[in-house]
């Protein structure tokens, strides 16, 4: 009988171990069920969006996903937070004309300048649909609390796909990559 308590000890502690680096891992672990599940892409909408390996998918069950990267290509000395790159996507509920769409952004694109910001522009073609994009070069200014500061881009179409994407430069380029590979369903 004695011989069975220090068994029971150690299946105890052995028990809480795994079950502590599960639920510190649980991200993780969560990412690898979903890519289990299904391979390297979901489907928003009627568009086909790539999901690599080191990103997370949180779905919010209304048709919004959220894409986050896991790991970082930020590899500075440095040993404050590291930013971690997202990417919401979504269909909107209604879709807008070419000259709608074009004078939203470009509305848009006057309140950043005339915070004195630099835009950018960038076009992305999702099948036959151009995604209009603009983004700011400048931060969004954390105050020195991240390693490195993430810049925003906003990009919408005329049939309601709408992306925000969210990176620090050592990240952007992976994260600009999905959104280049977002595939209309045929």
């Amino acid at each position: 009988m004695n011989g069975l308590r220090p068994k029971r000890f150690v299946l105890a502690i052995a028990a809480i171990t795994i079950s502590a680096t599960v639920y510190l891992q649980r991200i993780r672990v969560t990412a690898w069920l979903w890519h289990l599940r299904h391979a390297t892409a979901m489907i928003v909408g009627p568009h086909t969006v790539p999901v690599p390996p080191n990103w997370y998918v949180q779905d919010d069950g209304s048709g919004t996903e959220l894409l986050v990267r896991l790991d970082t290509d930020d590899h500075s000395p440095e040993k404050r937070i590291k930013t971690h790159s997202g990417i919401l996507v979504y269909v909107a509920p209604t879709t807008v004309g070419e000259q709608d769409l074009a004078f939203v952004l470009s509305r848009e694109k006057g309140v950043i300048e005339k915070k004195g910001v630099p835009v950018q522009e960038r076009t992305v073609l999702v099948g036959e649909e151009s995604l209009s994009c603009i983004g700011n070069s400048a931060t969004l200014s954390t105050h020195g609390i991240l390693d490195e500061e993430p810049v925003a881009w906003s990009c919408s179409s005329p049939g309601g796909l709408r992306v925000t994407l969210q990176a620090t430069d050592p990240d952007l380029a992976q994260a600009w990559d999905i959104v280049y590979h977002i595939r209309k369903k045929s």
